[in-house]
Formats: structure tokens, C-alpha cells, sequence
């Protein structure tokens, strides 16, 4: 569809003006922006698709080891819904959230053990976190030094 009846269409619905169909305007609107880009789109989703499947992996893995017996589809399964039930922000990072989720999802399909494989992929991603950290500050580091050479002024302390 055109932009303009795209728009047109957005505006007068009811379901836009919802939570979630505020949501799917705003997806629309950013495939409309994208439809001439369709190799950047294509790469978005395989990466975004081997994200995923990474997180599956790492919770497939701490889950053989922390509930052995359990079908690793059912630990992939209820490890996915668990991460949507934390990222709901109701406390800071999703701490106790996710683990309450997972304990929750895991008992009702009568398997013990899916906090701790919550604590455990929380664990298993602090040293990338710490990675993370450390590319930012070099990044800050790296934008202050060029700031610093644009202007000729000193940069600051921080």
C-alpha cells in the first residue's frame, strides 16, 4: 500500500489507537520505510533469528545440566515464554521477575528447577555484560578525544 492510504487507514482506525495497535502502526510504518532496503531487512531478521537461537541455545544447555531427564523442547519452550514474562518491566533489569516466571511455567509442567535456570543464564551473561560496559566506555573515551580535536577545547572530566 501507498504511504499516504497507509496513513489514511492508520488514522481512522479504532485498533490503532490501541495499545497494540499503536504497536502494529508503528511496525508498518518502519516496513514501509524499509521496503526499498530489503537486504537490510533480510539481515535484521537472519540476525535477529540467530539471536534468538543463541538464547535457545544457552538455555538448552544449562537446562540438560540443572533439570536432566526434561525434553529439550519443553526447557526451549517454557526458557522463551519465561524470557517475555521478563521483560515486562515491573522491577529494575526484570530481577525476581524472571526467576519468579520461570519457577512458575516449570512447575506447571511439573518440572522443579527452572529459577535456577533463570540465575544461571543470568550468570552465564554477565561476562558479556561486562563486555558490553567496557566497548561503551571505550566508545565515550573515543567520541570525547574526537570532540576534544574538533573544537580544540579541553574535554571535560568525565
Amino acid at each position: 500500500t501507498s504511504p499516504r492510504l497507509h496513513a489514511a487507514l492508520a488514522r481512522r482506525s479504532r485498533f490503532a489507537r490501541t495499545a497494540v495497535g499503536g504497536l502494529f502502526v508503528r511496525l508498518m510504518d518502519a516496513l514501509s520505510a524499509f521496503r526499498r532496503q530489503r537486504a537490510q531487512l533480510l539481515l535484521a531478521f537472519v540476525v535477529s533469528l540467530a539471536g534468538q537461537g543463541l538464547l535457545v541455545s544457552m538455555f538448552l544447555l544449562g537446562g540438560v545440566v540443572i533439570m536432566p531427564g526434561v525434553d529439550p523442547a519443553v526447557i526451549a519452550f517454557l526458557s522463551l515464554v519465561g524470557m517475555v514474562a521478563n521483560a515486562v518491566p515491573v522491577t529494575p533489569g526484570g530481577l525476581g521477575v524472571g526467576e519468579a516466571a520461570f519457577a512458575s511455567l516449570f512447575a506447571l509442567a511439573g518440572i522443579d528447577g527452572g529459577a535456577r535456570l533463570m540465575l544461571a543464564w543470568r550468570l552465564a551473561i554477565l561476562p558479556l555484560a561486562g563486555l558490553g560496559a567496557a566497548a561503551y566506555v571505550t566508545g565515550l573515551r573515543q567520541r570525547r578525544e574526537r570532540d576534544r580535536q574538533s573544537t580544540g577545547a579541553p574535554s571535560p572530566p568525565w
